[in-house]
């Protein structure tokens, strides 16, 4: 909730008196115009300057129903003595005059609430960086073990399939290799007497004697 500073010398200030008699109010009606515009610049002039604003913003914040010029002209020149009044205006713009006086405490506060809101958001920013990190080299670190586990599976596949090949071409050598000879003691009974040559008997394709 804001809140603004309220000096029990102001309703007797000379500055507020001679601002009521500008424009020919009563000192109660000075006061609550002045808090109307003070309450107005904590939302929409929070540092003091006023210069975006002109006569009819003005006199419409502090709820003026009057002539909007007549009632800036009295917030500006009601300081005696040619002092400034409840507005300064000079060559770098329009101000609220003693604005740190009356709101310094409450914008202090709005500035450590704002840079401690900012902090809040950088470090939920960070978190969140931080966890999207995390999460992608998770994904990552699974994506690389598939991918080792799917070329360790390929290169057990690749070396089962090269050792069956050999053992199909062992196989497929056994298989065409003649028959072995009979054995030498063998040769000998097979000579008929008076035989010129050797007489075999006869092998079947699977190696056995007809």
């Amino acid at each position: 909730m804001a809140w603004i500073e309220a000096h029990q010398e102001l309703p007797r200030h000379p500055k507020t008196k001679r601002f009521a008699r500008m424009l020919k109010i009563s000192i109660p009606q000075a006061v609550g115009h002045l808090f109307m515009f003070w309450w107005w610049a904590l939302d929409y002039a929070e540092n003091g300057d006023l210069s975006r604003y002109d006569a009819d913003d003005l006199a419409d914040a502090a709820q003026w129903d009057g002539d909007p010029e007549e009632f800036l002209k009295a917030m500006i020149e009601c300081g005696p003595g040619g002092s400034y009044g409840f507005i300064e205006k000079n060559e770098s713009g329009m101000f609220v005059h003693d604005w740190e006086m009356y709101s310094g405490r409450l914008v202090e506060k709005r500035e450590k609430n704002r840079q401690r809101q900012a902090k809040g958001r950088k470090n939920n920013a960070e978190e969140k960086k931080s966890k999207h990190v995390a999460r992608e080299s998770r994904v990552t670190s699974k994506s690389v073990a598939r991918e080792s586990q799917g070329y360790t599976t390929q290169q057990n596949t690749t070396e089962q399939n090269k050792h069956n090949s050999t053992q199909h071409d062992r196989t497929q050598q056994h298989q065409t290799q003649p028959p072995p000879s009979p054995p030498r003691k063998k040769l000998r009974r097979l000579l008929r007497p008076g035989a010129k040559k050797l007489i075999l008997p006869k092998l079947s394709s699977s190696g056995t004697k007809n």
